[in-house]
C-alpha cells in the first residue's frame, strides 16, 4: 500500500465495494436481515471473536503501520462484518 491519501481511499473504495457485494450475496442465502442475525444466540460470541482478534493483529503491528493505522482498521472491520455472514450462512448451511 501507499502512504499517499487517494492510493489509500482507492482500495478502500475497491475493497469495500467489493465487500459489501459479497455480503449482500450472503445476505440473500440468510433468511432475515442483519439485525435478525445479531439476535440469534451464538451471534455475539462470532462478533466478539472476530474482534478480538482484529485488536490483537492490529496490536502486534501498529509499530509498523504508521499512517495505514486508519485503513488497515477499516479493513479489519470490514472484513469482520462479512466473516460473521459467512459463518452465519455456514452455520444455516451445516
Amino acid at each position: 500500500m501507499s502512504t499517499e491519501f487517494a492510493m489509500i481511499l482507492a482500495g478502500v473504495i475497491c475493497f469495500w465495494g467489493m465487500l459489501l457485494l459479497y455480503s449482500y450475496q450472503i445476505l440473500k442465502n440468510l433468511s432475515g436481515s442483519l439485525v435478525d442475525q445479531f439476535k440469534k444466540k451464538y451471534a455475539k460470541t462470532i462478533v466478539a471473536i472476530c474482534l478480538v482478534y482484529l485488536i490483537i493483529i492490529i496490536g502486534v503491528l501498529y509499530e509498523d503501520l504508521g499512517e495505514l493505522v486508519p485503513a488497515i482498521s477499516f479493513y479489519g472491520l470490514t472484513l469482520t462484518g462479512t466473516g460473521f455472514l459467512s459463518v452465519m450462512l455456514w452455520l444455516k448451511q451445516k
